[in-house]
């Protein structure tokens, strides 16, 4: 099973939710469709299922998008340079995946980040100085993994508590 290619007809789509349970994973599997890269989509939340692959190009013309979460998946690759288009971007969650490569200084525009999560990855590098500028006023909460990511203005190293508080809120915002 699969999320069908056919989402890209549902143009007035602005949540895409798909999740488990990172003890208890969604059966989903296959790739991220490229016709996700929808105008209206404002939130997508493929967490904790057996999906693989990259993040399409495509999703960088989702201009809508405030929030990306694909956490506790099987997702590969480099992060794509396109995720620096997405101007409303408040939230971008990937950890816990096998992204390779290094971060995209482009992500540095996003002048709405708020949360940044980064973290179980095999990105590598240092942290692009465009995004560590960010950190005021609105970047509150940048994880990566220090020992593959050198990084001086992350704001958390203790991603255990981090976890917590993100499922804390999954929790009562039903996965928003």
């Amino acid at each position: 099973n699969a999320i069908p290619t056919e989402v890209g007809n549902m143009l007035a789509l602005e949540k895409l939710t798909v999740s488990g349970y990172v003890d208890r994973p969604n059966r989903l599997t296959g790739t991220l469709p490229t016709e996700l890269g929808l105008k209206r989509l404002a939130r997508l939340t493929v967490a904790a299922t057996n999906m693989s692959g990259t993040i399409p190009t495509e999703l960088g013309i989702s201009t809508g998008l405030e929030l990306i979460r694909l956490h506790f998946g099987n997702f590969s690759g480099s992060l794509p340079t396109e995720l620096g288009n997405l101007e409303r971007l408040a939230k971008l969650i990937l950890g816990e995946n096998r992204f390779t490569g290094t971060i995209p200084t482009k992500l540095g525009q996003l002048s709405d980040l708020e949360e940044v999560d980064l973290a179980g990855t095999d990105l590598t590098g240092s942290m692009p100085k465009e995004i560590c500028n960010m950190m005021m006023p609105k970047l509150e909460l940048l994880v990566v993994d220090e020992d593959e990511v050198s990084c001086d203005c992350c704001t958390d190293t203790n991603v255990t508590n981090f976890y917590d508080d993100l499922y804390a809120d999954d929790r009562t915002e039903g996965l928003d």
